[in-house]
């Protein structure tokens, strides 16, 4: 990929910022009303298919769009995963008009590319940047997110609005609003993204493998230290995703009143989100591993609170702190020591292979927590989590760092 001047990456960077946002603006309000209309259309049951089918969505389309990245370019995945959410958006309107269950479980999937599209931006962050400041300006496109998805849930009273006053229902006014933003978004995409397409994008002659050879071949060719943080990124993801679902019904059990609720799961997500930038000045200062270790650290505090500790309310909401933050300095710690160890020309290969893997073990988590919770409770799922994270966390012991691809 032709290497770009610092002013140009600056550019690069803020277009990207704004891209989040306009991307989590999306994604934050479609967790928040997908829930309700699937419980509306489905039934209670149903409630968590919202998250679970957008979740799946994000893993169908990973792989093919990393894939566009090696032939198109990082501006044409972008846009084309941004474009079938927006149809996604507009299936959705039908399905909330028509009282369709099942067109509005195919819409999720299709909103799922703006995840897709959500995760990639991170990699676009990564492709352009050197070895030196990766990690810095990751975090810092991580760290844009929380205002998209912080501000989507609150946008709720304002798509009933919007529904009322085109003749609506309610719920489909807030998939107004997430059209509109994906349109921007869209729009930043077009005429704010100016990224130089990888190496092996030029080269339209050369032989490309099917998207079918390249899913077969998935873990036949991982180039040294590229599977670590796949795999590392997969795991935190899951304890994320698993736990985090299941706090509001566990804290509900204990009689917790619902704005502590709601206030634990807004400090879950500032944790996420909000200390990115931290993280990634570590891993560019005291290295990835160091600053993954970090992360594991807090993964592990917060299993072991909810299983030691789990009925107490202020336990949990450390313990949920802890969980985003752990898994925030996971999300900026792998990306960038992926894209450092991958061999140029294949990186999108990689990102694809780990953005794919991620949201599987996402919904998994998503799929298996219920069930252990309501059989065995939470602090049962917090045991199975650690035992993840304790086995993947194990690596970090023999190893200091990663091969680095300057």
């Amino acid at each position: 990929m032709q290497k770009l001047d610092q002013r140009k990456i600056r550019q690069v960077i803020w277009a990207l910022i704004a891209l989040q946002i306009m991307l989590g603006l999306a994604n934050g309000s479609t967790i928040a009303i997908g829930s309700l209309i699937a419980a509306q259309l489905g039934g209670q049951i149903a409630g968590g298919l919202g998250a679970t089918m957008s979740t799946v969505g994000a893993a169908i389309f990973a792989i093919p769009l990393a894939k566009m990245v090696g032939t198109r370019g990082r501006v044409f995945s972008l846009s084309l995963g941004t474009v079938i959410a927006i149809v996604g958006a507009a299936l959705a309107i039908v399905a909330a008009e028509t009282a369709q269950f099942a067109l509005l479980l195919g819409a999720f999937v299709f909103i799922g590319a703006s995840i897709a599209a959500g995760f990639q931006v991170r990699f676009a962050a990564a492709d352009v940047s050197t070895v030196a400041n990766r990690g810095r300006n990751i975090s810092l496109v991580v760290w844009s997110t929380t205002i998209g998805a912080v501000a989507g849930p609150n946008l709720l009273p304002l798509g009933s609005e919007t529904g009322r006053a085109l003749g609506l229902s309610d719920y489909s006014g807030t998939y107004v609003i997430v059209l509109i933003a994906q349109v921007i978004a869209l729009a930043i995409i077009a005429f704010g993204l100016r990224i130089p397409r990888p190496d092996g994008a030029a080269n339209k002659g050369a032989a490309k493998p099917s998207l079918w050879a390249s899913l077969r071949s998935f873990g036949d060719d991982f180039a040294p230290g590229t599977a670590y943080p796949i795999v590392f990124l997969a795991a935190a993801h899951f304890t994320m995703v698993a736990l985090m679902s299941m706090t509001a019904v566990h804290m509900k059990g204990h009689g917790v009143a619902l704005q502590i609720i709601g206030l634990t799961i807004s400090l879950h997500i500032l944790g996420m989100y909000g200390l990115s930038p931290v993280f990634g000045m570590l891993a560019d200062k005291i290295g990835r591993m160091n600053t993954l270790r970090i992360g594991t650290a807090l993964l592990i505090a917060s299993t072991l609170l909810l299983i030691f500790v789990g009925g107490n309310q202020l336990a949990v909401i450390i313990a949920l702190v802890a969980l985003g933050l752990g898994w925030s300095a996971a999300l900026v710690t792998s990306s960038a020591m992926l894209t450092d160890a991958a061999p140029d020309g294949d990186a999108p290969k990689y990102q694809g292979r780990s953005d794919l893997v991620m949201n599987i073990a996402g919904a998994l988590g998503g799929i298996l927590s219920g069930p252990v919770v309501t059989t065995w409770g939470m602090p049962t799922l917090a045991v199975i989590s650690l035992v993840i994270v304790l086995a993947v966390a194990a690596y970090q012991v023999k190893r200091r760092q990663l091969p680095v691809r300057v």
